[in-house]
């Protein structure tokens, strides 16, 4: 069978996690189909419809008989500074560790009682996740979506507004996925029951976690 794979850093091997290539959906596919991996660290939605509007012009119609895709971690996660004033940072000469390590301390705060910054905003994601799957749909017989992961308490409580975003998105994930008449996959119920067994400190999933999946 052909397969096409969207994945953000989620469906990637993550060894410091314990999770290797095998463990993956990709080592779990690899075997006697054919993979079409459209994958990269940290990818958000407006990647991802690039790449798959890039694919829609070239493939046949129905060429894969099912896509997966997998993103929004990105997107969603609340970020204390827009990822141009890190960069900013990061190019400074001197102090740029103390500032990193302020933000850092003092993230908490900024994005409970200020504000936070996400690389895609709410409504631009629920426009770019459309247009995702009407092109991804143009190129094959079955899209299936999998939600984005919830995240530990601790993790919530260092990044406030974590987890009241991944429901957020997620819900806008179900909403257009049956819209365009795509299977949901969404294991946050299961991951819930034992959140430590399936979930890491960094917003990923453990081996037990990609297994469920």
């Amino acid at each position: 069978m052909n397969y096409l794979l969207l994945l953000d850093s989620v469906g990637l091997p993550r060894p410091r996690n314990g999770v290797g290539y095998e463990d993956t959906l990709m080592g779990h596919l690899a075997e006697g189909n054919h993979l079409w991996v459209l994958s990269k660290p940290g990818a958000t939605v407006t990647d991802m419809v690039t790449d798959a509007y890039d694919l829609s012009e070239v493939m046949p119609q129905d060429f894969f008989d099912i896509s997966i895709i997998q993103v929004g971690l990105a997107d969603c996660a609340p970020r204390p500074i827009t990822d141009h004033l890190r960069n900013v940072i990061g190019r400074l000469p001197a102090g740029k560790r103390i500032l990193i390590r302020l933000l850092h301390t003092f993230r908490p705060f900024i994005q409970r009682y200020m504000r936070y910054y996400q690389r895609v905003q709410y409504p631009r994601f629920r426009m770019a996740y459309g247009k995702l799957l009407w092109a991804t749909k143009r190129i094959s017989k079955r899209v299936m979506v999998v939600t984005i992961p919830p995240v530990l308490s601790g993790v919530d409580a260092h990044s406030p507004g974590f987890q009241y975003e991944v429901a957020r998105y997620n819900a806008a994930i179900d909403g257009i996925a049956h819209n365009y008449h795509c299977v949901v996959v969404d294991p946050t119920p299961i991951f819930l029951v034992d959140p430590s067994l399936y979930l890491t400190k960094d917003a990923h999933l453990t081996k037990a976690g990609i297994e469920i999946v």
